[in-house]
């Protein structure tokens, strides 16, 4: 017996036909966006339309003006609300941001920077040293938080001119 083209193409249309699938698409999850860091510094720059600290540090000397908290967010998949709060020593409220908006188109935006700054006045105000606070939320939850050091002024010591 011989079978002919049309033979074995109905075949094989029988055979895809017998091994059939059905799937039912689901959508891509939403992206969570996520803090990729916290870091502060004495001095901020703008970089290829990102901000980014000039030196990122922990300890401050004395004579510090300022102060930044720079936050790095990726997979930010819409419009969002940040918030940083600035804590002395003491535990006191020092700074509150309050809500600043972000992204308000709600576009998905792989990587987002934004920066507060805490004005510790002039030099000679001496703002209180020791271990500070800075405490970043996110849509009204807490993301992030760092711990950096106001150094205390040296003092001369007895007997030294």
């Amino acid at each position: 017996m011989t079978i002919g083209r049309a033979g074995i193409w109905a075949a094989a249309v029988g055979l895809m036909a017998a091994a059939c699938v059905t799937i039912t698409p689901k959508p891509a999850p939403e992206p969570e966006c996520r803090v990729a860091g916290l870091e502060v510094g004495a001095a901020i720059r703008a970089a290829d339309d990102l901000f980014e600290l000039e030196a990122p540090q922990n300890f401050f000397p004395p004579g510090t003006a300022k102060v930044y908290a720079l936050v790095r967010l990726t997979d930010i998949p819409g419009a969002l609300r940040m918030r940083w709060k600035w804590y002395g020593p003491d535990g006191r409220l020092v700074r509150d941001s309050l809500d600043v908006p972000a992204n308000a188109e709600g576009l998905y935006l792989e990587v987002l920077t934004a920066f507060d700054r805490l004005d510790l006045g002039p030099p000679d105000a001496a703002p209180a040293a020791g271990t500070w606070q800075v405490v970043f939320f996110l849509d009204g939850r807490l993301a992030a938080r760092r711990s950096f050091v106001l150094e205390a002024a040296s003092l001369p010591r007895p007997g030294f001119f």
